[in-house]
């Protein structure tokens, strides 16, 4: 049988408009609407009809052109192709609207030919025709040109789509209604209209927030896992994913609508490429995947889990750049896959954004774009800073003079600005339903909730884009526990209506306390009660923010979050923080060997982490089980009994154990009585903290020989491919005496910082948060380094 092939339009690569721009060429216009009227009234039935290209998101949960197999495979959370909530979430949608475009773009040809006039005119039209990115239209009936050259007027088919029929697979009022809806008013009548003035409503009150939060992407995001989907790790960024900004534009769209539920949201069709469409008016709309990349050329899919899944990528399965991207194929054996899709121009189109740049003048000139688009005092004191992306943290560097290194340090930190964010996470699929969690800095959230969106004191959301559908798929129950993550950016309400004279944490925490609140709203406008979202969990974080003369990057610093902001309120931070405790080498002060989940170290640590709330990590030399006690001949031919681990523990708020981690890379003085454990230890904690690597002291050092350039980086790369939030590094590391006359020892911590230099030499995305720690320098021969 033969496959849809997907190649996009044809005839070059020409520019996909914007909307105002697009309707100014009569002939592309005309094209347009007619070809939309003809997929509109395709058969259903028709793999190229509307119904049948919007089916391939979401409902009806049915095989489109042989991909996959009748049923979704086993172990798949979502019965469409969509990849939500992955890395492939932004590539995935490429070919998508490329099928579209391709289908498109064939009505339209075999609509010119039937033109009496201007024949060739209306044949290049055709050819140069691509969807072109557009705001909602409100007007039911539109004006275009006949067959005969005169002005008709026809139904506006971007309007609506009228079903025909409705699908049996359509549950809730989506089986009632027989046109696509949004923002229906009443939401649950059989007899209900989109409200065209709320959703006008809707977007004139997103329209700053949406702004501010695609410019922090586009320019403080640059790692691919955190830009590309809405599951928590920001890469240090405290911004938003381009998923979580996709998922507030069907939220605010739709309402309680087609556009505001996953299952049936592909009714209306992607009209381009995951885009921003409420940016300021002169700036019109953007391709923000396309913007993004060219600002970093170098990074594009990684590797990561497949969340939910899909029709054919069972939840459980790791994805990455190689990855078929189904159903869409691009020869008649084999997919396309997001390796194949990093430039618009493998798909046939571009943006004009990009017309006559030359490939080492893109990334300049799409930063300069972005900036002059979206930058400047209105989006707050922090507009200027947060102009550009971020290359390494200020981290002291081999090669660097110490002296060099810490003046650079002193001089960012002086011009630096102080930039508040609430990080917003939940786990998406709890209330079964769309869902916005709204942000407010006031006296208290508003009492009705039909205002809030028009409220003085509303700051920003973040939304659950739900499947309300899930029981039509036994797969999805059991992927209840996804948790999805977003961020409200708090500096330019806080500048607005707080009075305060600095973002400095001694002014802002005190404001932040009294005045931010929150609360939980549905698609449809009603109000749903905090404690229905138990996993509800709003945090406070802030970063240092600072611009260097002549760079076309900024630097982040690692975030602070302020646990106790919010800590003890309903849906507020879950911990006040992690604690983390010194580990003493068993040649310190004689400490003897101590059995684990018992001893002296685990009972401080257990009624430390109960007392203050938090997690606690300690060091400590651990006594070996019976059976584990082993022979070893050392260097010198003698026979030791290897008889304990050098060792670290975590215990839990409630004062359990969460796990015990042995050190795998001796140091000389390990080896008369340590077994070595089997390597690094990665573990999961709840939010904010989630994935934890933990290694003690000469865990960081390689095992095999080294050089800065080839590594190996052996911890910070076990940190990258594990996707850790945080590494803890318990240590006892000696002072090298190379600074005598300072209380650091800054060549051991740029010794230490060099090993980790992955972690941190990545475009600086500052993915992970490092928690060191060390004894203080003590008046000895032979004494600890420092503590960073």
């Amino acid at each position: 049988m033969s496959r849809f092939i997907v190649t996009g339009g044809q005839c070059g690569a020409p520019n996909r408009l914007e909307i105002n721009d697009f309707i100014k060429d009569k002939k592309q216009l005309t094209l347009y609407i007619r070809a939309q009227i003809e997929i509109s009234e395709d058969l259903q039935s028709n793999i190229t009809s509307h119904f049948g290209i919007s089916g391939i998101h979401g409902l009806p949960y049915k095989q489109w052109d042989g991909a996959g197999g009748g049923t979704a495979v086993p172990g798949s959370g979502w019965g469409g192709y969509c990849t939500h909530g992955s890395v492939l979430f932004p590539t995935w949608h490429r070919p998508y609207v490329a099928l579209y475009e391709q289908v498109l773009q064939s009505h339209a040809l075999s609509i010119a030919d039937k033109f009496q006039v201007d024949k060739v005119a209306w044949k290049t039209a055709a050819e140069n025709l691509r969807a072109p990115y557009w705001d909602w239209a409100a007007n039911i009936t539109i004006d275009i040109i006949n067959y005969d050259g005169s002005t008709i007027n026809v139904t506006n088919p971007l309007y609506r789509y009228a079903f025909h029929p409705v699908d049996d697979s359509f549950q809730k009022m989506f089986k009632v209604w027989q046109t696509t809806l949004r923002q229906p008013n009443p939401p649950d009548s059989p007899n209900a209209t989109t409200d065209v003035d709320h959703l006008k409503e809707e977007l004139e009150a997103s329209q700053d927030e949406i702004t501010n939060s695609t410019y922090n992407m586009l320019l403080r995001v640059h790692d691919w896992p955190a830009f590309s989907n809405h599951t928590p790790g920001d890469g240090g960024s405290l911004s938003n994913s381009l998923e979580a900004i996709h998922d507030r534009i069907h939220f605010y769209v739709g309402g309680a609508g087609h556009m505001g539920d996953a299952a049936v949201a592909g009714s209306f069709l992607y009209i381009s490429e995951i885009r921003s469409h409420l940016l300021p008016a002169s700036c019109k709309r953007r391709p923000l995947l396309a913007l993004w990349s060219a600002i970093n050329p170098n990074v594009w899919v990684t590797p990561g889990p497949a969340v939910n899944g899909t029709w054919t990528i069972p939840a459980t399965a790791t994805i990455d750049t190689n990855t078929n991207l189904t159903p869409f194929w691009n020869t008649q054996t084999t997919f396309w896959a997001s390796s194949g899709t990093k430039t618009t121009e493998a798909l046939n189109y571009t943006y004009p954004e990009f017309n006559g740049l030359k490939p080492d003048e893109v990334q300049q000139a799409i930063i300069r774009f972005v900036n002059d688009c979206y930058g400047g005092s209105k989006y707050g004191p922090s507009g200027s800073i947060v102009a550009q992306p971020p290359p390494a943290p200020p981290v002291p560097r081999l090669g660097l003079p110490v002296t060099a290194a810490v003046s650079a340090v002193k001089s960012v930190a002086e011009a630096a600005i102080r930039d508040w964010t609430c990080r917003i996470r939940f786990k998406k699929h709890e209330l079964h339903q769309s869902f916005a969690i709204r942000i407010f800095l006031g006296n208290s959230v508003p009492n009705d909730p039909s205002q809030w969106r028009t409220s003085s004191t509303y700051v920003g959301s973040h939304v659950a884009f739900v499947n309300s559908a899930a029981e039509r798929c036994a797969n999805c129950r059991e992927q209840a526990d996804i948790v999805c993550e977003g961020f409200v950016h708090l500096n330019v309400a806080i500048s607005k209506l707080s009075g305060l004279p600095s973002f400095d944490p001694n002014v802002v925490t005190p404001f932040l306390q009294k005045s931010l609140h929150w609360g939980l709203q549905a698609a449809d406008g009603s109000l749903i009660s905090l404690e229905s979202l138990l996993s509800l969990e709003v945090t406070v974080a802030s970063t240092l923010l600072s611009q260097q003369p002549g760079a076309i990057f900024p630097i982040l610093d690692v975030p602070s979050y302020h646990h106790h902001i919010t800590y003890g309120r309903q849906g507020g931070a879950r911990q006040r923080r992690l604690e983390v405790l010194r580990e003493e080498n068993e040649t310190n002060e004689g400490v003897g060997i101590i059995t684990p989940k018992t001893g002296v170290t685990s009972q401080f640590c257990a009624s430390t982490a109960q007392r203050l709330r938090c997690y606690v990590a300690a060091g400590y030399p651990e006594r070996l089980d019976a059976q584990e006690v082993e022979k070893r001949t050392m260097e010198d031919g003698s026979v030791v009994d290897v008889v304990g681990a050098n060792s670290a523990v975590v215990y839990a708020p409630d004062g359990t154990c969460v796990v015990n981690h042995r050190k795998s890379h001796l140091f000389h003085m390990d080896k008369p009585w340590v077994k070595p454990g089997p390597g690094f230890t990665t573990f999961h904690l709840p939010p904010p903290l989630n994935t934890v690597t933990l290694g003690i002291c000469m865990d960081l050092n390689p095992r095999s020989p080294w050089t800065l350039d080839g590594g190996p980086y052996e911890l910070a790369d076990h940190c990258l491919k594990t996707r850790s939030n945080v590494l803890i590094l318990l240590n006892a590391w000696l002072d090298s005496e190379e600074e005598r006359d300072s209380e650091e020892d800054i060549s051991t911590m740029n010794y230490w910082a060099t090993l980790l230099r992955p972690l941190w030499h990545r475009q600086g995305n500052g993915r992970m948060a490092r928690a060191t720690t060390n004894p203080e320098k003590r008046p000895k021969t032979r004494k600890p380094c420092g503590s960073l």
